[in-house]
């Protein structure tokens, strides 16, 4: 009986947030465990886990972000958010142009120093290309930009 119940349960604290909470929290949380946890830009430099390099600005912005987003996405969650009124969506906006631009300066650097350095095909080549701007990382943000969209556009007296 008591397998039973759990769904019952689980849709009951689901009907109590909007969807609209559940979807942007969703996107909030990943994408920022994502900016804080990926290799290059986050958390895991900070720790060492890359000793060649220390941190970059371009790192640090992302861990910021990161931090933020990920804080954001848990409010959406919990009570809180209905205190937050209509800042959701434009924050969402805000994180997400932050990554993106982020992540085109990055790629502009990156060409820049690949042109001084004279670095061409090869293994070198590819390696440092790949090391540039994160395409998983524009993806999110471009999902989170469309996400602080709809949270602006919706039209709903949910509070978000």
């Amino acid at each position: 009986m008591a397998v039973g119940l759990q769904p019952t349960v689980t849709l009951r604290l689901m009907t109590r947030i909007p969807i609209i909470r559940l979807y942007g929290g969703a996107i909030g949380v990943v994408s920022g465990l994502y900016a804080i946890l990926t290799p290059g830009a986050g958390l895991l430099d900070m720790a060492g886990a890359d000793s060649s390099a220390a941190l970059s600005v371009g790192g640090w912005v992302m861990f910021a972000v990161g931090v933020a987003a990920l804080i954001h996405g848990i409010l959406l969650f919990t009570p809180l958010a209905a205190d937050m009124g209509g800042i959701s969506g434009p924050l969402m906006l805000v994180w997400a142009t932050i990554m993106v631009g982020n992540q085109a300066l990055v790629a502009k650097v990156a060409d820049w120093g690949m042109a001084r350095s004279g670095m061409g095909g090869g293994m070198d080549g590819a390696m440092s290309s790949s090391m540039g701007w994160d395409p998983g990382m524009v993806a999110i943000g471009i999902l989170m930009f469309i996400s602080g969209l709809i949270m602006i556009g919706r039209r709903s007296g949910e509070s978000a």
